[in-house]
């Protein structure tokens, strides 16, 4: 048995200056030797060497990420000497020797200057305890000893070093284990560079398997330990930035438009990733033409379960679009359908991926389908979504042999195309649960279209869609329908069609918003009508608007409603008032003079939760409205042209206790309004414009406020000097800031991303 210990020492660092205090780590771990170890001197517990340790370390020089490491040669080795310190480790050389165990020491100070930070050692930096004991084990599960741990901890200190060129192939995963559990993050490239000279190990260990065992063992390796090869896929191209959301599981591979800097490789749990790239990035990886970073590509691609596939030419997605009006204006804007140069399977190759069963997703949007990608879409039998918007398929047959060629298909999207009888004449056949036809044109003769009953169908969106009446009678009478947009529908021309017996009338979302419709279903939709989210922005006919609006069955049913961009009058908020269980009210951008009837005359019957007023012109009386509201937890305030004083019209005290979210964004404040934001107490995402003179004027009034539960700040269209940065850093609750186009000093440069407030630590001013 061979017994490892090693002495962490954690430097603390007190403003500018370390102070004396360490806290001393010792860690045992014992494991059964590999192979014998050659005899060392140091390792011999009868050695006089006991008394004062040695340790050779090599600390070859740093290099930038320009230096060809692989063609260099190793010199200037440098040797030095650890003493060891603490009595107790002394103790435990004394008792190892009597019972002739060699043991190795490691002995390091864990201070600011390293260039690669470690995640699992700030943790321990912050522990209370004056020593603490533990297993190796408790760091990582890697067969590492003493040579691999002060080699790593060397180039965490100083970056990448030259003697790494020296290890060998079988300490590779040992290495690159213990850097995923160390959970090394940096804000300079020097991980980056690190990672980028492994890779260049790599890859010649890779290019060297010529016997197939040897490859059958490469790969072996990265099924069996994938996370830990992983981060090798964020450096494998230069010209390509990769990144991993634990949310969505999405591994996007984009091409890089800036440089980021802040860079951790976190510890993922990863089962299965579903793959984001665009046809510029397909393409660059093809012209790359490197035979090795391909198969380590997919060595690392196929190591995990691929679930799904997205590929769209601007990595812009319909379904990611949350604003609809916007979405419409993209659809109309006549984009250039991409075509594709490189296929995905001409750089997804091993048949691990071209012929897995696991796929159940696929995007494609804004693309030319090549004919080796139709083939590979159309073996995926267990494909349970497919979401095409506005592509091109080189298969005309296509759209009507869907159920046959995905027998289990529950979502299909089907965005800006041209539909004709045979696609809807096999539709009912399929299981389809989720169908969205939205911007597409229905073009077919209506004599020959006898479109069946759905039995499944729960979801329908047809969004600025021309459809036929058979359609959506076929479709209304489904039982199992759920949600309905028709945004932007137009029944006008449905002169020959007046019946709408037995259609569903209950929906657990209802969109009706920029609708066109005759009286015959103005009759259907204002009788009896229940929706759980209902949607009726700018509606056209006021009357109708109207009757829709007064129907006891929403009022009783109703809890989400937005009513943007519409005129309103005193007998409609009359109607508003009469929800019992609203909780979600959108009046936005209301038309004309609609803020005067914003007052306290209209008193609701429902708690409301969720009030949004933004983009009108509000005045000191429409407060009333708002000050009625015990319960309200979101506020949306934004570009409402508020003067200064403002936020005193805000007199509920019960009201100031429940506001949890609020944007004030677009309206001019003064340090009294500031200041009485952070009063609300329960405040924890603030959405806010900032203007520095006032801003420097509050500091001087008031001092640095602490918002205590404030977790989420955005900035809009904000000048970031060094007082707004000093507010974001106190804060004591933070978690996320958000940059919308803002200036940041010293350098001026526009922002709009996501950083964490130690991010503003780093800039200095």
């Amino acid at each position: 048995m061979q017994g490892i210990i090693f002495v962490l020492r954690l430097a603390h660092d007190s403003s500018d200056s370390f102070i004396n205090l360490t806290q001393t780590i010792i860690v045992n771990y014992c494991k059964l030797p590999i192979k014998k170890r050659l005899y060392n001197s140091i390792n011999d517990p009868s050695s006089p060497y006991l008394d004062d340790i040695g340790t050779c370390l090599n600390t070859g020089g740093v290099l930038n990420s320009e230096s060809d490491t692989i063609e260099k040669n190793i010199e200037g080795c440098t040797s030095f000497n650890t003493e060891l310190d603490v009595s107790g480790e002394k103790q435990a050389f004394e008792a190892s020797a009597s019972s002739r165990e060699p043991i190795d020491i490691v002995t390091f100070d864990y201070s600011d200057s390293f260039m690669i930070r470690s995640k699992y050692l700030d943790e321990l930096e912050k522990t209370e305890k004056y020593q603490i004991k533990l297993n190796i084990r408790d760091i990582t599960k890697s067969e590492v000893d003493s040579h691999i741990f002060r080699e790593c901890m060397n180039v965490l200190e100083n970056g990448w070093n030259l003697d790494f060129l020296g290890i060998k192939k079988e300490e590779f995963l040992t290495l690159i284990w213990l850097l995923y559990d160390l959970r090394c993050y940096t804000e300079s490239d020097a991980l980056f560079i690190l990672y980028k000279n492994l890779l260049s190990l790599l890859l010649i260990y890779l290019s060297n398997s010529t016997l197939p065992g040897e490859l059958n063992l490469f790969y072996a390796d990265f099924m069996n330990h994938n996370k830990y090869f992983l981060p090798f896929i964020f450096i494998l191209y230069d010209n390509i930035y990769v990144k991993y959301d634990s949310k969505t599981k999405e591994l996007s591979l984009i091409e890089e438009k800036k440089k980021m800097m802040y860079t951790s490789f976190e510890e993922q749990d990863i089962d299965e990733i579903i793959i984001r790239t665009t046809p510029i990035v397909l393409e660059l990886i093809n012209k790359e033409n490197s035979k090795d970073k391909l198969v380590l590509l997919n060595f690392i691609a196929c190591s995990y379960r691929i679930k799904g596939i997205k590929i769209s030419n601007k990595d812009m997605y319909y379904t990611e679009r949350k604003d609809l009006n916007h979405a419409s204006k993209i659809m109309n804007a006549n984009s250039i359908i991409d075509k594709m140069n490189t296929s995905y399977v001409q750089v997804f190759t091993t048949t691990e991926i071209t012929e897995s069963d696991d796929i159940i997703s696929i995007e494609f949007e804004n693309i030319v389908i090549s004919n080796s990608d139709n083939d590979f879409l159309i073996d995926r039998k267990n494909l349970e979504s497919l979401i095409l918007v506005r592509c091109n398929i080189p298969n005309t047959n296509f759209l009507r042999r869907l159920s046959s060629y995905f027998p289990k298909l529950r979502n299909l999207y089907l965005v800006g195309f041209i539909l004709n009888n045979k696609f809807f004449r096999y539709l009912h056949v399929m299981k389809i649960e989720c169908l969205d036809i939205s911007f597409c044109k229905y073009k077919g003769n209506p004599a020959g279209l006898n479109p069946q009953k759905h039995e499944k169908l729960k979801e329908l969106r047809a969004n600025y869609t021309q459809i036929n009446y058979k359609i959506l009678n076929s479709i209304m009478l489904c039982n199992a329908l759920e949600v309905l947009h028709i945004r932007g529908f137009s029944s006008v021309r449905f002169i020959h069609f007046e019946d709408c017996k037995n259609w569903q009338k209950t929906f657990r979302s209802l969109d009706l918003s920029f609708c066109q419709i005759n009286s015959v279903y103005m009759d259907f939709f204002s009788t009896d009508i229940k929706a759980e989210n209902l949607f009726l922005d700018q509606f056209y006919k006021i009357d109708c608007f109207k009757k829709i609006l007064n129907q006891k069955s929403l009022h009783t049913s109703t809890k989400k409603l937005t009513l943007s961009n519409n005129l309103m009058s005193e007998d409609i908020f009359s109607y508003l008032a009469a929800f019992e269980v609203l909780e979600y009210l959108n009046l936005s951008f209301l038309k004309c003079n609609s803020v005067n009837f914003l007052n306290s005359d209209y008193k609701f019957k429902s708690k409301l939760l969720y009030l949004d007023l933004s983009g009108n012109e509000l005045q000191k009386t429409n407060f009333s409205f708002i000050n009625q509201f015990d319960y309200l937890s979101r506020l949306d305030l934004s570009d409402c042209k508020l003067k200064c004083e403002f936020m005193s019209y805000l007199t509920n005290s019960l009201l100031i206790a429940s506001l949890k979210v609020i944007n004030l964004s677009g309206n001019i404040l003064c340090s009294s309004d500031i200041s009485r934001v952070c009063l609300l107490e329960n405040l924890i995402h603030l959405v806010i414009t900032l203007d520095n003179k006032v801003f420097s004027e509050f500091l001087k009034e008031y001092g640095v406020l602490e918002c205590l539960s404030l977790e989420t700040i955005v900035l809009i269209n904000t000048n970031v000097n060094a007082d707004i940065k000093k507010f974001i850093i106190s804060q004591p609750s933070l978690k996320n800031v958000r940059l919308r186009g803002c200036m940041t000093e010293p350098n001026y440069l526009t922002m709009n991303s996501n950083v964490s407030p130690d991010f503003f630590k780093t800039i200095v001013c």
